[in-house]
């Protein structure tokens, strides 16, 4: 059973505060949250909440194993976490110029 409700409570609080208290809220970060449930996959959705609860803003790719059924495959879920401008990774060992080692990629949360 793939468990849903993190993901229902996080747009539960989101609709709570677009519908009471959207004043709080720049446009871009309006965008951001349509863009979210609008582009996103229900698997990186998933994921952006779990990253989103963990202790961060710096996580390791090959750390992050859920149930298949509740991410599908991970890579594809950053893939499109990163094209909505959700997360970036960062391969340290190739910003120094040295072959890249997925060991090494590193997935940064950019709303931490």
């Amino acid at each position: 059973r793939i468990p849903h409700y993190y993901l229902n409570n996080f747009f539960a609080m989101v609709d709570e505060v677009l519908t009471h208290n959207a004043y709080l809220l720049e446009p871009p970060e309006i965008k951001m949250v349509h863009d979210f449930r609008e582009r996103t996959s229900e698997h990186s959705q998933r994921l952006f909440i779990r990253i989103f609860n963990r202790k961060g803003p710096w996580f390791r790719i090959r750390a992050l194993k859920y149930c298949p059924e509740e991410i599908g495959d991970v890579h594809t879920a950053i893939r499109n976490l990163m094209d909505n401008g959700l997360v970036t990774v960062f391969d340290p060992l190739q910003e120094l110029g040295c072959p890249s080692a997925s060991e090494a990629d590193l997935l940064h949360d950019l709303l931490a």
